[in-house]
This record gives structure tokens, C-alpha cells and sequence, in this order.
């Protein structure tokens, strides 16, 4: 589940990024995906540690067995604190890198499940997020598109999935390769949304904040595309 800030409105003063000097979009941008980079080795750097360290494996497995609601808990509950902190510097850095921590645990046990059975499924989702979202940036980038319009039809989307998450876990059921590529198409669609609301309504002093929801839609992403090319490949 990701809770963006769906507003269309900006919940800035001053100039976006899109109309900035040069030197301030580009040291703007720069801040961005280093800081989303910085993220994303947290995250991945949390997974081989759950593999290969055993108190940040018994961390894991801990998270795992406490079910369904807490891992619930440690996303939504941490995604608002997240953002809460996101414009207070420093602690802005330490509760972002700590989310990208907890974020790697809560993942661990399908990542390391996944790459003990099927390390070529891992190492495919992999790539496939990955070119999702060069391509979904760049399309950006260079239409230069503001897709803020689609904050309505995804925050719809997204609690769609968490009630059929809750509904699963409740009643029992599967919820199949059907729900698997609604979070794909979802979190595909996040990617446009907050890739034009950072270049269109964020100001370039907000880079932390837009290196968390990058973070949070790439790895929401690269979730429901392991899980859908797990579905198919046991089909």
C-alpha cells in the first residue's frame, strides 16, 4: 500500500522545479535519484544481510510471523511518519534510509524464497521493474507530460488492493495473477504520477520527499511484478 500525497494541489510555496533556473532543476534532480539510488542499495543491501546475517534474518522472520496487520502496520505506519519528517533535516535522511530498512525486512521472505526456488524469476523482476521505470521517467522527462490528473483513479486503486489484501487474509482465498497485474498497472501509474509531480508542483529544496515516493512506487513496483512473474512461471 502507498500512501501518496494525492492532492493536484502543490503543497509548496515557491517555483517548481519544471520552471527553475537550470542549475537549481539540475542540482534539484540530481539530489533525487541519488538519494532514491541511496534507497534502493538500503533495501537492497537489507535483503542480502536477511539471507546471510543472522539477527537481521531473525528480524525478518520475526516481522513475517507477526502477520499480516503488523507488516501492515510497519509500511502504512512508517510511510506517514516518513513523510511527516520528510522536510525536517536531518532526521528527514534517517527516517527515509530507516524506512528503506524496513522495507527490505518486510520483503525479505518472498525475495529469499524466490531466490532459493527460482533465482532466475528474482533476477528477471529485477530487470523488468527496472525498465518499467527508465521508461515510465523518461516518457516524462521528455513529454514533459503532467500526469497530477491520475491521483484520484490511483489512490482508488490502491486501497482497492488493500482491501482485497485484507479481504484475502480474512477469508482465505487467493487473490491470483488477476491482482498481481492491477498492482503492476497501479504502481506503473504511480511512477508517471510522481515522476510529473516532482518536476511540475516540488520545488527544488523538496528532494528528500520526492525520493521517498519514488521509493516507496519502485519498490511497490518491483513487489508486483515478482509476485506476477511467480504466478506465471507456477502455471
Amino acid at each position: 500500500m502507498n500512501l501518496h500525497n494525492l492532492s493536484n494541489v502543490n503543497p509548496y510555496s515557491g517555483t517548481a522545479a519544471a520552471h527553475a533556473d537550470a542549475d537549481a532543476r539540475a542540482s534539484f534532480l540530481q539530489r533525487t535519484y541519488s538519494l532514491l539510488l541511496g534507497g534502493v542499495f538500503v533495501f537492497a543491501a537489507t535483503l542480502w544481510a536477511a539471507g546471510n546475517v543472522e539477527p537481521v534474518r531473525d528480524l525478518a522472520l520475526g516481522l513475517a510471523r507477526g502477520g499480516w496487520l503488523i507488516c501492515m502496520a510497519v509500511i502504512v505506519g512508517g510511510g506517514i511518519a516518513v513523510r511527516w519528517l520528510a522536510d525536517r533535516h536531518p532526521i528527514n535522511l534517517v527516517a527515509y534510509f530507516a524506512y528503506a530498512f524496513a522495507f527490505g525486512l518486510l520483503l525479505a521472505p518472498i525475495v529469499l524464497f524466490t531466490a532459493a526456488v527460482e533465482p532466475r524469476v528474482l533476477t528477471q523482476a529485477a530487470i523488468v521493474t527496472g525498465l518499467v521505470f527508465t521508461g515510465l521517467t523518461g516518457y516524462v522527462f521528455v513529454s514533459r507530460k503532467d500526469f497530477s490528473f491520475l491521483g484520484g483513479a490511483l489512490a482508488i486503486g490502491a486501497f482497492a488492493l488493500l482491501g482485497l489484501l485484507f479481504a484475502g487474509w480474512m477469508f482465505g482465498f487467493e487473490l491470483g495473477l488477476w491482482f498481481s497485474v492491477a498492482g503492476v498497472l497501479i504502481y506503473a501509474g504511480f511512477i508517471l504520477y510522481d515522476t510529473s509531480r516532482i518536476l511540475h508542483h516540488y520545488p527544488p529544496t523538496a528532494h528528500v520527499r520526492a525520493a521517498i515516493e519514488l521509493f516507496v512506487s519502485l519498490i511497490m513496483l518491483f513487489q508486483y511484478v515478482l509476485h506476477l512473474l511467480m504466478s506465471l512461471n507456477n502455471d
